[in-house]
């Protein structure tokens, strides 16, 4: 990957909501990721996740990562 080439920063929130049954949320992180890893021009991504998002969370990061894309 050359300077030029542009980052497209991907962000995905996660959290089980309160009330209902367990959502299968790091084994569906876990098959993006790996998705990505496989990928052509992969290095044009940078993804980072957070699960156990609270209301709270949700601002804080997207500020400190400023995402191109967000997910939730």
């Amino acid at each position: 990957m050359n300077s030029e080439t542009p980052v497209n920063k991907i962000l995905i929130l996660a959290a089980n909501p309160q009330g209902v049954s367990k959502l299968r949320l790091d084994e569906e992180l876990r098959d993006i990721e790996e998705g990505l890893l496989r990928a052509k021009k992969r290095e044009q991504f940078l993804i980072k996740s957070a699960l156990a998002v609270r209301h709270r969370d949700i601002h804080r990061q997207i500020m400190d990562f400023e995402p191109q894309m967000s997910w939730q």
